[in-house]
């Protein structure tokens, strides 16, 4: 039985049907797929596909376990959040709104093991939605995240 493809091969494979991005393909093939070699299972992330060039957003939960990973203050994590939101709203702004032509699709990928797992297109409007994280739902998911990897640490 043939192995699911890893989340990288999914979204070179969408970039190929697509034809996208016509410029700037390094966005995919060189930061996108480094930034994807340090998920883990049960990330979530936004991809955004456009005609110039890819980002690949991290969603506040995996982000608030990135950074105690690497062992940031809680403001740089804040920031990192506030960052990943400000550009997922920027791609919306710019590539939905402010364009008259397709400008930008926008995927949803959720990490299961091993670096694979699902990746769905979504409407501009669910991308925003699972960005829009207030700062009180951040400190939550930090409180959250701090005692389960303190669990594992002592388990």
């Amino acid at each position: 039985m043939a192995r699911e493809p890893k989340i990288y091969q999914k979204l070179r494979r969408i970039s190929q049907t697509t034809g996208w991005p016509e410029t700037f393909f390094t966005d995919l093939t060189n930061y996108d797929r480094r930034d994807l070699q340090n998920i883990e299972e049960g990330d979530r992330l936004i991809w955004m596909l456009r005609r110039c060039g890819t980002t690949l957003a991290k969603c506040p939960k995996t982000l608030v376990r990135l950074g105690l990973k690497n062992g940031d203050s809680y403001a740089g994590i804040q920031q990192r959040v506030q960052f990943n939101a400000d550009w997922v709203k920027a791609n919306h702004d710019e590539y939905i709104l402010r364009r008259k032509e397709a400008g930008a699709k926008f995927y949803r990928i959720d990490v299961g093991q091993h670096q694979r797992g699902t990746v769905q297109q979504i409407t501009p409007a669910e991308a925003l939605a699972l960005m829009n994280y207030d700062f009180k739902a951040v400190h939550n998911l930090y409180i959250e995240t701090t005692e389960q990897l303190s669990a594992q640490r002592y388990a």
